[in-house]
């Protein structure tokens, strides 16, 4: 069903010229019943769309998760916000910096997605983000992501002694429950930093089609020579 809608994405993206040509349609004249099916065929090409454009699947509800749960676990973590009669406080912090979280992972999404798509021949070639991509190094991602884990630890470290000064009992006020939120966002955050750039450098192993293609000939004219 989505035979047409590939034609046209994939000549979209690859900037080709589209045109439209008229057409004079007559009924099939077949006396069974259509087998189209609205929701189901309605799916398959929505999905089709989403999975050909991660930016709007991944990048960009990423982006507004990260940066509005960011903006607010960054005022959670210093006061209070009266909104009417309602306070958003420490207790609403679990939700933003899970949030953020959320931002960040499905950002990570985009570029795994965009790096197996330029793989599969399904995505041109973005020169912007291969550039940020070859930035965004194992050795350089290692040493930040593994600094937010010990900061994350020793923060959650700090709380937990904290808590065992009150003999583990009843814990007065708020700090503590910023410092617990904050703590397992760094330690969080630091984690899927690293797995990414692991992960970004397996896939950088992984040879494109053509390469592929290359490889095998050059393979079959070794064996074919005597």
């Amino acid at each position: 069903m989505e035979f047409a809608l590939e034609m046209l994405v994939k000549a979209s993206l690859r900037g080709l010229s589209i045109a439209e040509v008229p057409t004079t349609l007559s009924p099939d004249g077949r006396d069974r019943p259509p087998h189209l099916r609205s929701f189901r065929d309605g799916w398959r090409s929505l999905r089709f769309y989403l999975l050909l454009c991660p930016r709007w699947l991944f990048l960009y509800p990423g982006i507004l998760l990260a940066g509005c749960g960011g903006m607010a676990s960054t005022v959670l973590m210093i006061t209070d916000v009266p909104v009417g009669d309602v306070v958003f406080a420490h207790h609403s912090l679990i939700l933003t910096t899970a949030m953020t979280n959320i931002g960040v992972q499905s950002i990570l999404f985009w570029a795994f997605a965009r790096i197996v798509g330029e793989h599969a021949g399904l995505l041109p070639v973005d020169r912007a983000f291969n550039a940020f991509r070859h930035a965004f190094t194992l050795e350089r991602v290692l040493p930040v992501g593994s600094a937010l884990v010990l900061f994350g630890l020793a923060a959650a470290l700090y709380a937990l002694l904290s808590w065992y000064e009150l003999s583990f009992g009843e814990i007065q006020g708020d700090l503590q429950t910023r410092v617990v939120c904050g703590a397992s966002f760094m330690a969080m955050l630091g984690f899927q930093l690293i797995f990414a750039a692991f992960f970004i450098c397996l896939l950088d192993q992984v040879p494109d089609p053509t390469e592929r293609k290359l490889a095998s000939r050059r393979i079959a004219s070794a064996a074919a020579e005597p």
